[in-house]
Order: structure tokens, then C-alpha cells, then sequence
């Protein structure tokens, strides 16, 4: 099992994204395995407003959403 943090920034150097998630594989890796076999992800996928406030923050088990939270821009959580 392979863990992989991915980030994305805004312009004004805060971050705008991460990504932290584990993938199993069932067959030996190569980039072009992840686009066309089964792939399994397990993780949390973080998105930020360019504020610095949390926006969304996802949980994913084998590669699909099980739970999502949003919040405003002045980080009230949405309903």
C-alpha cells in the first residue's frame, strides 16, 4: 500500500487543495495502470477558500466518497 500526499497552492501562496490518500494496487504500477485498472484509494481530500478558511473536506474508502463536509467562506459549516 503506496501513501501519497498532493497538494495544490493559490497565486498568494496558501494552499488550495490536499490530497492524502493510500492506493493499492493488484498489479505492479506504472502511471498508465491508474487510468485504466481497478484502483483502490483510501484517504482524505482537503479544498481551502484562497482566505485560508476550510471549504470541503471529503473521506473516500476504495475509491468512493463516504462522507463529505462543507463550509461558508467564513467558515461556518453549510447545512
Amino acid at each position: 500500500m503506496k501513501t501519497r500526499v498532493d497538494t495544490e497552492w493559490f497565486e498568494n501562496g496558501k494552499l488550495k487543495s490536499e490530497y492524502n490518500y493510500k492506493i493499492g494496487f493488484s498489479i505492479p504500477f506504472t502511471p498508465f495502470f491508474k487510468l485504466t485498472f481497478n484502483v483502490r484509494e483510501d484517504g482524505i481530500e482537503t479544498h481551502w477558500y484562497e482566505n485560508g478558511q476550510k471549504k470541503e473536506e471529503s473521506t473516500f474508502k476504495c475509491g468512493k466518497e463516504i462522507s463529505s463536509k462543507e463550509w461558508n467562506e467564513d467558515g461556518t459549516e453549510k447545512e
